[in-house]
């Protein structure tokens, strides 16, 4: 979360919209966020 807030603050962004997150489970954990960075 803080990578994509950070990466978002980068883009000129103040916030990110529709957050979402994936788990993988086949022997590792995989954990992703993703989200659209706006200016509201």
């Amino acid at each position: 979360m803080e990578d994509l807030i950070k990466k978002a603050t980068t883009m000129g962004a103040n916030g990110v919209f529709g957050i979402g997150f994936k788990e993988i489970l086949d022997g590792f954990i995989v954990i992703t966020a993703v989200g659209t960075a706006v200016f509201v």
